[in-house]
């Protein structure tokens, strides 16, 4: 269970940021289809939205990207945070192709 969940996608983001993607553990998983932080969508509890919020303002990388201040609260608070890697919840359109698609089978 973890009490914030974003909705991934399949690139890399802000831009740019070389290296970001080298922070995530996605060696692990690479047959997810949605593999990084997407900033644009995310629930969880209030508590720990207003605690993440409160982080992530405190940033002074925040400033021009709240992507990358969302990603560095996801990179550093694992155990709590985590991400749609099979766009069950959320479906990022980011860089996705006419040959993406979900099967529901499974």
């Amino acid at each position: 269970y973890k009490e914030i969940v974003f909705s991934a996608e399949q690139n890399t983001a802000p831009f740019p940021d070389p290296g970001i993607g080298e922070l995530y553990d996605n060696e692990e998983n690479p047959e997810h289809l949605f593999r990084w932080l997407n900033s644009g969508t995310f629930i969880g509890t209030a508590g720990s939205i207003s605690k993440m919020t409160a982080d992530v303002l405190s940033y002074p990388s925040i400033w021009g990207s709240d992507q990358r201040g969302y990603t560095r609260y996801y990179l550093t608070h694992r155990k709590t945070v985590g991400l749609d890697l099979n766009g069950v919840a959320f479906f990022s359109l980011f860089h996705v192709t006419e040959n993406c698609f979900i099967n529901r089978q499974t």
